[in-house]
């Protein structure tokens, strides 16, 4: 059912945004902005910036640590999400293993059906849920693996490929407690209030067999933001690119880089160091945050000369995921607006630019739904040892809450 309706979906609304699309002659490649606006046509250089060093935080060994040093982390974490709408969280360990070894079978995958001429040859195959081929490799028309997750662990196709459902439950056991820690932080819940609401609804993997073209990222709905709480992208190649402010300026096209320049999960790669994964803010939690945490507006694409494979699960509460989704339709307007920003930008000044992309950035926060704040109950019953360590944690905010306070007032 949900494969004919993404199907259904697919038809009426993401193949007319691409047959409207360009088909001119695609222009000269360009292979990424390193440290410098990239080589491009005259009229577009205001609008691509300088790379964006993303911080990235340490998660490897959260769940061992005392309370207040999660706290820390928790502020850490929150401050950047605050600032950007995204960062890069490391986990180095099994997790990083899994991730390393899911990228690297998956374009395995994609490269052997690729290879295959009745599959290569064939136009879109299949719509929804499962393998999607379509004709081109072209920016939102490259081949990807779509499958829906549900709340119990299952999915839609039931069988995953590429060792991709171990992966998610690493994801699920390691990471997503942390985030509800974060969630708790910033919107003043007690420790253990979100306790497994987080969870992954829809698993993404995007495979792009040639590089993009730069003035691909200014194409209509190139740039957007999500429709989640959150979302985790994973990569073979750094190829995101963001919307960000650059140096107090108006916000430029600027492409995600990391520490000591090293590339997310490369096939290179042999250090544990390089292991990378994308946080951004959604949508959805902009707007149930009432604007506290503002949405990433970016795009993904391959400006190296090899093929990248991306994996995007995007993270929601089902308790809430539908309601939100029923009154905020703010999606497709956001991506019009944005689109005919970059247009625009280019011969406007840095402050009239800042201030109509301002207004662009602050769509999801025109509807707020504080009644939806309400304090969760945590599920199960929690051991002594357990309450013992989530009464600790509560200190440690209340504490790090009121630092933060005088600090202000200093």
């Amino acid at each position: 059912m949900a494969c004919a309706f993404l199907g259904e979906l697919f038809c009426q609304n993401v193949l007319p945004i691409m047959a409207r699309r360009p088909r001119g002659r695609p222009p000269r490649p360009c292979h990424g902005l390193r440290g410098r606006a990239a080589a491009t046509s005259p009229q577009w250089t205001k609008v691509f910036g300088e790379d964006f060093l993303v911080p990235t935080l340490e998660i490897s060994h959260y769940k061992r640590w005392g309370a207040k040093r999660k706290v820390q982390l928790q502020e850490e974490l929150d401050d950047l999400l605050r600032r950007q709408g995204s960062a890069s969280l490391s986990s180095k360990g099994r997790l990083d293993t899994s991730i390393a070894s899911v990228l690297s079978l998956a374009r395995d995958a994609f490269r052997k059906r690729l290879a295959d001429d009745a599959v290569h040859g064939g136009g879109f195959r299949g719509f929804g849920c499962g393998w999607v081929f379509p004709r081109s490799a072209e920016m939102y028309s490259h081949p990807h693996y779509l499958a829906f997750l549900r709340e119990d662990g299952s999915s839609d196709p039931p069988e995953l490929p590429f060792r991709l459902q171990s992966l998610l439950s690493q994801i699920r056991q390691q990471l997503l407690p942390f985030l509800e820690d974060v969630l708790e932080f910033g919107l003043g819940y007690e420790a253990g209030q979100l306790r497994e609401t987080l969870q992954m609804t829809t698993a993404i993997v995007h495979y792009y067999p040639d590089s993009t073209k730069q003035e691909t990222l200014l194409t209509p709905a190139a740039f957007h933001c999500d429709d989640s709480f959150l979302t985790l992208n994973l990569e073979s190649t750094s190829g995101i690119h963001g919307l960000l402010d650059a140096d107090h300026a108006a916000p430029r096209i600027r492409r995600f880089r990391y520490e000591d320049g090293a590339e997310p999960f490369a096939e290179s790669s042999t250090t544990a160091s390089t292991s990378v994964m994308n946080l951004f803010v959604g949508g959805y939690l902009q707007s149930w945050s009432a604007g506290r945490w503002p949405s990433l507006l970016h795009s993904g694409s391959n400006p190296s000369e090899e093929d990248r494979l991306s994996i995007t699960i995007f993270l929601g509460i089902p308790e809430l995921h539908g309601f939100i989704g029923d009154h905020v339709h703010t999606r497709g307007e956001q991506e019009q607006r944005v689109y005919e920003w970059l247009q625009k930008a280019q011969h406007m000044d840095d402050w009239s630019a800042k201030a109509m992309f301002q207004e662009i950035q602050d769509m999801y926060s025109r509807e707020t739904f504080p009644s939806l704040r309400r304090k969760w109950a945590a599920s199960g019953t929690l051991s002594p040892c357990r309450q013992k360590h989530l009464r600790a944690i509560n200190n440690a905010r209340h504490h790090c809450r009121e630092t933060s306070a005088a600090e202000t007032c200093v």
